[in-house]
């Protein structure tokens, strides 16, 4: 099943405890700038105490901008984002998860040329982190992926990638994580999509899986 909404849509979801979510909590998709057959969907799952939360978005537009943002959360809750556009079969693949108290996450993606990939992935966990990647000049079969993982007590979280284009810049920056933590970042370029579609019968919503494979 395919929702098809406006070009220029936000809504602002509280669910409420006798589904096992929490108090508080505010979680948007937006979508700008859109052209014809696009589709955005959100689906969210979560309950309180070892909660986790599922946050699917898709936009299939030129010049994309769409945002998913989570706020008050509980002890050892596990927030996943993950959001996927398309301009002239280009995909943008956003996918965060933190445990902390109040976190906030928010990724943002705009616009990409055609084909064109970068997967960066990033795990920090140190006081005041902060660190980015920038790549220029991107080639034909390309993909942004962007992933982060981070857990501490009051700490943020934020993911932001803009484009796959000539002078592209990606930045992932943590604040207020705690010790003995190490931070990983992977780059890899040369990749070629593949994209596979569920439908869930039982709970009537689609499921888009993106993923890469080493373009040979």
């Amino acid at each position: 099943m395919e929702y098809k909404l406006p070009c220029f849509w936000a809504s602002m979801w509280r669910p409420d405890r006798q589904h096992g979510y929490i108090d508080e909590q505010a979680i948007s998709l937006t979508g700008h700038g859109c052209v014809d057959e696009q589709a955005i969907s959100l689906t969210g799952h979560g309950c309180v105490d070892e909660q986790a939360i599922n946050l699917t978005g898709h936009g299939y537009i030129d010049e994309q901008a769409f945002s998913l943002t989570g706020h008050g959360c509980v002890d050892e809750q596990a927030i996943s984002l993950t959001g996927h556009g398309c301009a002239d079969e280009q995909a943008i693949s956003l996918t965060g998860h933190g445990c902390v108290d109040e976190q906030a996450i928010s990724l943002t993606g705009h616009g990409c040329v055609d084909e064109q990939a970068i997967n960066l992935t990033g795990h920090g966990y140190i006081d005041e982190q902060a660190f980015s990647l920038t790549g220029h000049g991107c080639v034909d079969e390309q993909a942004i992926s962007l992933t982060g993982h981070g857990c501490a007590d009051e700490q943020a979280i934020s993911l932001t990638g803009h484009g796959c284009v000539d002078e592209q810049a990606i930045s992932l920056t943590g604040h207020g994580c705690v010790d003995e933590q190490a931070i990983s970042l992977i780059s890899t370029v040369d990749m070629i999509r593949v994209d596979t579609t569920t439908i869930d019968a039982e709970f009537g919503y689609s499921i888009s899986i993106v993923g890469f494979k080493k373009y040979v």
